[in-house]
């Protein structure tokens, strides 16, 4: 777009002038340094002198250019857009010479390049004359191209070549796509070409990619929507994202780095740049998806912990890690050898236990005879300090007896504790030893102590209500079964022990 009154571009339409003329002189440099490399032998002298001068011919173009429209400068008129068109034709016709000689090479591939780089020489300067008109707002695109993903296989890695890498090259040119993935290859790496923004997102949906390579210009999605999208979904924010366009005013460079994009490199690039900046940017996706798998296999020795403190903990969970050669590798060998140990002490202690489950089933008949001939100031069914429903005696002794009660307004079974009436009758200190019993049993919590809950007195009876547990003395237990087994008594002695720790 111009500015009718002064006859200038307006800063859209120098940058879009730059971009269209830039676009040509990428292709043909491109190619020309490729068709370089491959002639280093001596009976292609020919050939290395006419791709010399067609090379020194695009690059005088390109300082042409860049002095003509300089991407900081606002006042360039459109006349001398439309001068610099003429001007052009100079190189573009020193292009043209120089390869008229190729087209007659026997090789059908190198002609095939040659013509290519003819191509891009033809529209050189001519691009911007449309773009300089004040009838038009918008750059034309080069030429049409395909909307459609194009993939390619690597080619053989050369010997000292950078580790092959999954490149995702997105441009809507077919010559720009087509010289980039040829560069690519040579250094070994595996290239897939998108010629829209959105085929780029379906192909990132799909399959990972180590590194895309982001054009800015594209139409209905261009490069910016593009990187917005990809830095923001976490499937794809950390795919190391390059831009390269000919696009290279500062405002665009800044836009890139602000959306996330890793680099940014204008064209015409120079393959040394281009592959230094690709090696860096590789590097550090290497590092990062190091640095995840890192902290996954972290968060696999956390829930390793989680595991074992829940008792779902299986030995060897954490083999593959133990295998490791540094410091996580370390904590995996010494967690996965200590929860080992715990698990098999957890072994010994259920064993220990279930032998003194199978020892109280077996005193259990004749403990209930004992308790069922006890005698005791409540009956069953009884109603006991207007909440309590008594169920059953569960033991006697010299101070008083035990019941398994029924708690009507909580809905939950307790024990009940009583003192024999004519123990409190003839006894000033028994209700206070038991109060005083009561407050200290109240401190104590552990699973090894059973809770005591309040003290009351009813109808003459003192009490106080428990935590009920289902089980016997072990006095009861030792008179039933006499002599236990040894499992059964550590398990007895390690439960004793670890609630005398608490209590004092």
């Amino acid at each position: 777009m111009t500015d009718q009154a002064a006859g200038t571009l307006s800063a859209q339409a120098l940058s879009a002038l730059r971009h269209d003329l830039r676009t040509p002189v990428n292709q043909i440099i491109g190619y020309c340094e490729m068709l370089l490399e491959d002639a280093g032998d001596a009976g292609l002298a020919a050939r290395r002198g006419a791709l010399e001068e067609a090379l020194a011919a695009v690059r005088d173009a390109l300082v042409t250019i860049d002095r003509a429209l300089p991407s900081g400068r606002g006042d360039v008129r459109a006349v001398e857009a439309e001068t610099l068109s003429d001007t052009l034709r100079v190189p573009r016709d020193k292009i043209l010479r120089a390869t008229d000689a190729l087209l007659t090479d026997a090789d059908r591939a190198f002609v095939a390049d040659v013509r290519k780089i003819r191509s891009a020489a033809e529209r050189l300067g001519l691009a911007g004359t449309a773009t300089a008109s004040p009838s038009t707002g918008t750059p034309k695109p080069s030429h049409p191209t395909p909307s459609h993903p194009v993939s390619s296989h690597p080619t053989p890695t050369s010997s000292g070549a950078p580790t092959p890498a999954q490149i995702l090259v997105v441009d809507d040119i077919e010559d720009n796509r087509a010289v980039l993935q040829r560069r690519l290859e040579r250094e070994g790496h595996a290239v897939t070409c998108a010629a829209s923004g959105g085929a780029a997102l379906a192909l990132l949906a799909e399959r990972p990619f180590d590194l895309v390579l982001l054009d800015v210009m594209m139409p209905e999605l261009d490069g910016f929507a593009v990187l917005e999208r990809i830095k923001g979904a976490p499937e794809t924010r950390d795919v190391p994202v390059i831009m390269i366009s000919a696009l290279d005013d500062l405002a665009s460079v800044v836009r890139c780095i602000e959306h996330g994009a890793e680099d940014y490199l204008p064209k015409p690039f120079e393959p040394v740049l281009l592959k230094a900046r690709i090696g860096a940017c590789l590097d550090k996706k290497r590092m990062r998806d190091r640095e995840v798998a890192y902290l996954r296999d972290v968060e696999r020795v956390i829930g390793a912990a989680r595991a074992v403190e829940s008792g779902e903990y299986r030995g060897g969970a954490l083999a593959d890690l133990t295998s490791r050669g540094d410091e996580l590798g370390r904590l995996a060998r010494v967690f996965d050898g200590m929860a080992a140990g715990v698990k098999a002490r957890e072994d010994r202690l259920q064993g220990r236990l279930d032998e003194l489950r199978r020892e109280i089933a077996a005193a259990r008949p004749a403990a209930a005879a004992e308790e069922a001939a006890a005698a005791t100031t409540l009956q069953p069914g009884q109603q006991f300090a207007g909440r309590y429903e008594i169920v059953r005696a569960i033991g006697a002794g010299g101070m008083g007896a035990v019941y398994l009660a029924h708690d009507r307004e909580l809905g939950e079974d307790v024990a009940i504790k009583t003192l024999h009436a004519e123990l409190v009758g003839s006894d000033e200190t028994a209700t206070a030893r038991l109060k005083a019993e009561t407050r200290l049993a109240r401190k104590i919590s552990h699973r090894n102590v059973v809770r005591t809950h309040d003290f009351g007195v009813c109808d003459g009876v003192c009490y106080v209500t428990m935590e009920f547990v289902e089980g016997m003395t072990v006095r009861r237990l030792l008179e039933t079964r006499g002599r236990l087994a040894i499992p059964a008594v550590l398990a007895l002695g390690s439960q004793l022990a670890e609630a005398l720790e608490v209590a004092h």
